[in-house]
This record gives structure tokens, C-alpha cells and sequence, in this order.
């Protein structure tokens, strides 16, 4: 209850914003959508308190431009495309080193922690550890509906992880505690039931 009236209360506070918004429904042409305008207004219109809130939305973006940065530097694969909208810059990426200020405080420490082993370290290995340290802030940042938010989209990853094992046999084991019992719940050749959705 106490989400939900949090829900209502943040939609009353920015009526007027949340009427703005373009229709990005399924029927909607999205490649007409500019979504870096839509976030950079909705930036410019929220409290200060909600827009860090709202940056926990976008640091997954963030932490794939990391991530692509230092497996170019450290990997040498080609440079990828840099993703967004981010909360930050290409120049504040690229300069990691130097520019720690300005990065959220989970990356920082994971670049503090973790630096030295960069050269030794495998593209998952890094980017378990970046996600781990994402994770671990989630839940200091005080907002149950940011860490509910995110323990819904990684249910759902686990979900999927689950099914494309089960009917894939040259995927590995995914690597996750299943206290819900997903891979007991799935069978092969199935869609997964209503009692895994749930979970």
C-alpha cells in the first residue's frame, strides 16, 4: 500500500509532466520518438530528490558505456557505440581515472577496488563485479519502488536464463541463487506457468 500511495502521490506531483509525454505504446511509432529529449525534459522538470532517483533508471546505460570503454582499453575490442540517454558523458567515461568526482558513488568504488586487476581480469568477471557493486547500492538509495523496480527486471532475466537452458542444450548452467525453484519449475518443451511467472 505505502508504494502504491507513493506511486500516486509522485504521478499527482508531476500531473502536468506526465500528460506531456508522447504515447510510447505498442501501437506507437517509436523510431518517431526522440527519447533523449523525452529524459532530458523530464530531467529538467523533477525535484532534486527525484531525479536521483530517477538517474538509478539510467546508470544501467552508464555502467554498459564503462564497460565498453574498459574492454576496449583492456580487451582490445573495437570501440562500441556509446549508449543513451546516460547520465554520463562520453568525456567523463573516457576519463574515469581522472574524473572520479563525477561518477556515482557504487562506480567509483568499483573502479577503486578493481583497477588494478583490470589487465587479469575476464569481460565477465569485470562486469559481474561492476553489477554486483550496482546491486549493492540499490539498496542504500532508499526508494523501494527504484529497488523493486530492478529486482522485477532481474527476476525476469533469471526467468529467461532458466527457459533458454532448459531448451538449449549448449548454454551453461546460468549463475543465480533459485530460491524460487525456477529451474525445477520449467520443463522442456514448455512455456514457462503461471506458478514461474509469479516468482
Amino acid at each position: 500500500k505505502s508504494n502504491s500511495k507513493t506511486a500516486v502521490s509522485v504521478a499527482m506531483s508531476y500531473y502536468y509532466l506526465i500528460s506531456g509525454l508522447p504515447d510510447v505504446s505498442l501501437d506507437s511509432k517509436l523510431d518517431r520518438v526522440d527519447f533523449e529529449e523525452i529524459f532530458s525534459t523530464i530531467e529538467r522538470n523533477l525535484k532534486s530528490e527525484d531525479e536521483q532517483q530517477f538517474k538509478y533508471l539510467l546508470y544501467p546505460v552508464d555502467n554498459r558505456n564503462l564497460l565498453n570503454h574498459l574492454f576496449h582499453e583492456f580487451k582490445d575490442l573495437p570501440k562500441g557505440k556509446f549508449m543513451e540517454p546516460a547520465t554520463l558523458s562520453v568525456d567523463v567515461i573516457q576519463g574515469y581515472r581522472r574524473k572520479h568526482s563525477e561518477l556515482p558513488n557504487y562506480m567509483m568504488e568499483f573502479i577503486q577496488e578493481t583497477e588494478a586487476e583490470f589487465p587479469m581480469l575476464s569481460m565477465r568477471e569485470m562486469e559481474n563485479r561492476l553489477q554486483a557493486k550496482f546491486e549493492e547500492q540499490l539498496t542504500k538509495q532508499g526508494s523501494d519502488f527504484i529497488q523493486n523496480y530492478f529486482q522485477f527486471k532481474n527476476g525476469l532475466r533469471r526467468l529467461l536464463a532458466s527457459f533458454n537452458h532448459l531448451h538449449h542444450d549448449f548454454l551453461t548452467v546460468p549463475v543465480f541463487q533459485d530460491e524460487n525453484g525456477l529451474l525445477d519449475s520449467l520443463n522442456k518443451g514448455q512455456a514457462p506457468g503461471a506458478s514461474v511467472l509469479k516468482t
